[in-house]
């Protein structure tokens, strides 16, 4: 009676308004993915994850390395900045493992972006690169809405030998005006307007920054501590050789060193008589011998 009772708990059937619920998600998970003046518009994350299955498909955002969980992310952090699907596509990067927008994207939504009275939050911009060779230096000065005062940023050929980026291959070698315009942007806008960026990184830093190492960890304890161990034997496998040569030398210089009692030990007559015979004569006598005495 109590098996027949516990098996008709485990396969109870679920009431009316849990399958009304589920079918209401299911169908909602399933709705076509609404395209409004700003291209496709997710309403989910079902949705959002089948426009990331569609990126990867396509291969337009390689970045990504093929991972639909990537582009989705991605994704996340340029809707919320105020990119479109397409324009994220476009403008945004998986760089060292983090979102990151590049090119002129981001100067796009300084300038696009406005206050709550509805006036642009960026009043005026001007960029400019001021002298040559390794006397250059690029110029960004903006005006936001509401400051008193403009924010200038310089930064010079100078500041790039420092930070370690000029003639560096790529970008900086090919394009170095235009990497020191885009790194005095960058400065300016994460100053002047942060509230814009949502804390989004900016791609060309992003891809000078050395990547991290992450050692992936296994979600079985057990796996771990049976890799751990394998390291640790291995690491002792490695040090044995090494510890038994040592040993073999210290033994070998305790051997060759004279005990204590050797030191302190009175040299016998036949030594003396090695010692101070010339091989010639006679062996010294008792008698040719002071500190021994008179033989008794």
């Amino acid at each position: 009676m109590a098996d027949t009772k516990s098996k008709s708990e485990k396969t109870k059937t679920p009431s009316d308004e849990e399958r009304s619920l589920a079918l209401a998600e299911s169908r909602r998970e399933a709705a076509e993915i609404v395209r409004g003046d700003r291209g496709l518009t997710p309403g989910n994350l079902a949705q959002m994850g089948r426009v990331a299955e569609t990126i990867v498909k396509s291969g337009l955002m390689p970045s990504a390395q093929g991972n639909p969980a990537a582009v989705l992310v991605a994704l996340e952090f340029g809707m919320t900045a105020g990119l479109s699907v397409s324009q994220c596509v476009s403008n945004v990067m998986v760089v060292n493992g983090r979102p990151a927008i590049w090119g002129d994207a981001l100067l796009a939504l300084v300038l696009n972006a406005r206050n709550d009275d509805g006036q642009r939050v960026c009043e005026w911009h001007h960029e400019a690169i001021e002298g040559t060779g390794d006397k250059m230096v690029a110029v960004c000065r903006m005006k936001r809405a509401g400051y008193p005062e403009p924010n200038e940023i310089r930064f010079s050929v100078d500041d790039a030998k420092t930070a370690g980026l000029w003639k560096k291959s790529g970008p900086w070698s090919n394009h170095p005006k235009r990497m020191l315009q885009m790194r005095a942007r960058a400065f300016c806008i994460r100053d002047l307007f942060p509230d814009v960026l949502m804390g989004m990184s900016i791609a060309e830093e992003m891809q000078d920054v050395k990547p991290i190492e992450v050692t992936r960890v296994s979600e079985e304890p057990e796996e771990d501590a049976a890799a751990l161990r394998d390291a640790v034997r291995r690491r002792r496998e490695q040090e044995a050789p090494v510890e038994a040569e040592v040993e073999e030398i210290e033994e070998a210089e305790v051997e060759d060193e004279p005990t204590e009692a050797e030191e302190q030990a009175e040299p016998s007559e036949e030594e003396l008589q090695t010692l101070y015979g010339d091989g010639k004569s006679k062996p010294l006598s008792d008698d040719d011998i002071p500190f021994l005495g008179p033989k008794r």
